[in-house]
Order: C-alpha cells, then structure tokens, then sequence
C-alpha cells in the first residue's frame, strides 16, 4: 500500500506542485479514506519526503554497483547512462518532483538529503572516472572534480530539460546523445606509440 500511495502522491505532486495537492486528493486517488492514508503518513510532507528519500537511495545504490564494477570503464559509463534514463523515465514524476524543491521546512530536509545524495554519488563517479583516467581511455589534463560536476551534470541536466519540456526523444536517442557529449569531451584522445 506504501508504494502505490508514494506513486500516486508523485504523480500528482508532479502533476499539480507540492502546494496545490491535497491528502484528501492523494487518498481519493488511492482508493482509500484520509483517515487510513495518515496511518501510512502522518502528513503530506512525510509523504513528500519519503518519495524523495527512496529516489536518492536507489541512485545511490546503483552508482554504488557501478562504481564496484570491473568491466571497462566506457562499459560502466554506458551502463550509468542506461540506468539513469531507465530512472528517470520508469519514475519520472519522482524525477519531476526532485528537480521542484518546495517551500518551507521541507526545502530545508530536501536540501539536505539532496545533499547527502549529491556527495555520495560524486564519490562513486569521480572513482568511475579515476578508474577510466588510470586505464588511459579518460583524459587527465581535468580535475577530478571538476570532469565529476561535468559529467553528472551532463545525464541530470539532459534529463531534467527533456521531461520538463515534455520533448520527445526515444532511449535510444538519448542515450547515443548523452554517451557522444561524454565520449567527445572526456575520452582520451592519446595515441599509444
């Protein structure tokens, strides 16, 4: 019952904004009362918050597998780009909602989470990244740092503007566009002699 009452909240507060909906609208589109939707949370900011709490975690948990991960290092990259697309479209109003930070107290719990989530995966894709610098197949002339911001940068923010434009664009697509901007920015492009 949690689950189908977080995706229905996610919808909608996706659909509508955090403030425009209801607990009486969330629990009129589960199919339950008000009354047995507050044994489940105690308020709609609970609510909100553990949507976003489950989001983070599951992309922590996959940076985290990749990052542990022995394939090559454009394989695991390839592998990311797949993940977050699959994410990112299976749970796009959980995507949605993320990118539309609230008001108020939970601004303040979100940004701390997204915080804790933002230095966790920074850390499993900056080792991806070392990773592909030390095999020779990452350029080494950028701080780790600053080809980490990029990098994430890139998949988040290709995701964020296509669901919020609603454009259309198939994973396919997306993928070969998102892998091209990396692979034409970061591969090396030595040659071994």
């Amino acid at each position: 019952m949690r689950e189908k009452i977080k995706e229905t909240a996610a919808h909608l507060y996706a659909l509508k904004g955090y403030n425009a909906t209801s607990m009486r609208e969330i629990a009129k589109e589960v199919g339950v009362t008000k009354a047995s939707l507050y044994y489940y949370y105690e308020s709609k900011e609970e609510l909100f918050f553990d949507i976003v709490k489950d989001s983070f975690a599951h992309l922590v948990q996959m940076s985290q597998q990749l990052a542990d991960s022995d394939q090559p290092v454009w394989s695991v990259l390839s592998e990311w780009v797949d993940k977050i697309i699959s994410f990112s479209k299976v749970k796009k109003d959980n995507w949605m909602i993320i990118n539309k930070f609230s008001s108020g107290t939970i601004k303040d719990r979100i940004f701390e989470e997204f915080n804790n989530f933002w230095k966790e995966s920074f850390n499993y894709l900056s080792k991806i990244l070392q990773k592909g610098i030390d095999e020779g197949m990452i350029r080494k002339d950028v701080d780790i740092p600053i080809l980490t911001g990029a990098v994430f940068g890139v998949l988040h923010g290709c995701c964020t503007v296509i669901y919020r434009e609603n454009i259309k664009i198939d994973d396919n697509q997306m993928r070969t566009m998102v892998l091209g901007i990396l692979e034409g920015g970061i591969a090396s492009h030595e040659t071994s002699k």
